[in-house]
């Protein structure tokens, strides 16, 4: 249960402070409480209300290192993506990447056949522990009739035949995020969203705690914490600057975005496409019961950009670039049912090149405050990885976890209906209306986007979404009355 109780966190001392409730954030405070650690979760906005809502919702494991021979890399992904598979396996699925090859570069039906071996063979030991459902197949590459079969409305000018592989396909990220943050919550951690660090506390160039103010009451509140650890995406940067100095490296912003287009779906796999002119972006097309979820499109922002906001003209390329892979797609504004959002780090301003590895600062060891640190990440996926590394860089590898590591661990009991808009939408007005009032009062909602857009994968699974949300507004309201 996330209690969100300022008062009582504030009456107590944390071993670790964290700043930021995205993937990263809850990841670390899932972490440390693993090892016994007393932690604070502070978010100013709703948990996941970043980039981390941005998410595609495709465990990769690695594939696209292997072209750069990034083998370090290769590995934590794959690793990570067989975590999440046995940690929440009834929020994951398989899903099948077919890419269409029309001879151009590396994307040579030779050249991936070979890539997809290595991939499999460095990869051996993706399925272990893992229930049948959730063990992923080999890859393999075809022919043209091949691909069109299983693809028909392939372009087929230049066709050469196909490549396919699996990753995991989250079908609620939003409940992966929320569930991790419970796991915390249920080791004793404390998670409070809407609430907005304005100061930190030292003594003697060490921090003691912060001073955070609710934004909901407009209350401040002091909290006691011996490490605070500033991972709050976008905004770490600028809160580093605020209380220490401006580490670059931090945080340099490109916007991300994915686009869910109603629209008849184009078959049971993921599909991942390129316009036909050269140097075109891959996007990736996964299936949806509403139609297409398509992404990511990265588009270059000034270096002092804090806005996530997508332009229609931006939406409109993406969706242009789209059926010119596939023709027969035929996507128009009028398909748009949603657009996520967010800012990612890339290495260089008004760039698209995402950053290759994560940033971590001690900043007592670069002459700032003592038990601060700050980290940005940049995958979904591996925020598990990051969170450990951030973890040992605060109190030691060597410190043993007090609590077994967390696989597989219940669902919330609402689970099934809050990742399966389908089914909700059988219930009855009044069973919405108490499974929403319940939700509220175990997961810090306050508002029908925070249920919604961050509790649940409505917007995606739900037909009747404008139904479903009304009634989530209405009992709301009851529940502030």
């Amino acid at each position: 249960m996330i209690s969100r109780n300022a008062a009582a966190a504030s009456a107590r001392r944390h071993d670790l402070a964290v700043i930021g409730g995205g993937i990263h954030g809850a990841q670390l405070a899932l972490a440390a409480s693993q090892r016994g650690l007393k932690v604070l979760l502070l978010e100013a906005g709703d948990f996941g209300s970043g980039a981390s809502g941005n998410s595609l919702r495709i465990l990769h494991g690695g594939l696209r290192y292997l072209q750069s021979a990034d083998l370090p890399r290769f590995y934590e992904s794959v690793a990570e993506r067989r975590w999440h598979a046995q940690s929440f396996p009834e929020l994951v699925e398989p899903l099948a990447c077919l890419m269409p090859l029309y001879a151009q570069g590396l994307k040579r039906r030779s050249v991936m056949r070979v890539a997809l071996a290595a991939n499999d063979w460095l990869s051996s030991h993706r399925n272990d522990a893992l229930e049948q459902r959730l063990c992923l197949p080999s890859s393999g590459t075809f022919g043209v009739a091949e691909t069109v079969s299983r693809f028909p409305q392939v372009r087929q000018a230049g066709l050469e035949g196909s490549a396919q592989w699996y990753d995991y396909f989250m079908r609620s990220s939003e409940r992966i995020l929320v569930e991790t943050i419970s796991r915390a919550c249920a080791l004793d951690a404390q998670a409070l969203n809407y609430t907005r660090v304005v100061a930190l506390n030292s003594v003697d160039g060490r921090v003691t705690g912060l001073v955070a103010e609710d934004l909901l009451d407009g209350q401040r509140h002091e909290f006691q914490a011996e490490h605070i650890c500033n991972c709050g995406g976008s905004g770490a940067r600028a809160l580093s600057a605020a209380v220490d100095r401006d580490f670059r490296e931090l945080f340099v912003p490109s916007l991300a975005f994915n686009v869910l287009f109603e629209c008849e779906p184009l078959g049971p796999r993921g599909l991942a496409v390129a316009a036909p002119e050269a140097g075109a972006p891959v996007y990736f097309l996964c299936p949806s019961p509403l139609g297409i979820w398509a992404g990511t499109e990265h588009v270059a922002r000034p270096e002092n950009c804090t806005d996530s906001t997508v332009q229609e003209s931006e939406i409109a390329a993406f969706m242009q670039r789209i059926n010119r892979a596939i023709p027969s797609a035929n996507l128009t504004l009028n398909n748009v049912r949603h657009v996520c959002s967010g800012l990612l780090p890339v290495s260089r301003a008004e760039s698209v090149e995402l950053t290759g590895r994560e940033a971590i600062i001690d900043h007592g060891r670069r002459r700032g405050l003592k038990g601060l640190y700050s980290a940005t990440g940049i995958k979904f996926t591996t925020a598990r990885k990051v969170a450990a590394k951030v973890l040992d860089a605060i109190v030691g590898a060597n410190v043993p976890a007090s609590a077994p590591p967390t696989v597989h661990a219940p669902l919330s009991a609402h689970t099934r209906h809050l990742a399966d808009g389908a089914s909700a939408g059988q219930l009855p007005d009044a069973a919405v209306v108490a499974l929403v009032r319940e939700v509220a009062a175990e997961e810090a909602v306050t508002s029908a986007d925070d249920f919604c857009l961050r509790r649940t994968n409505w917007i995606f699974t739900a037909r009747d979404y404008g139904r479903l949300r009304r009634l989530a507004a209405s009992a709301l309201m009851m529940e502030a009355a």
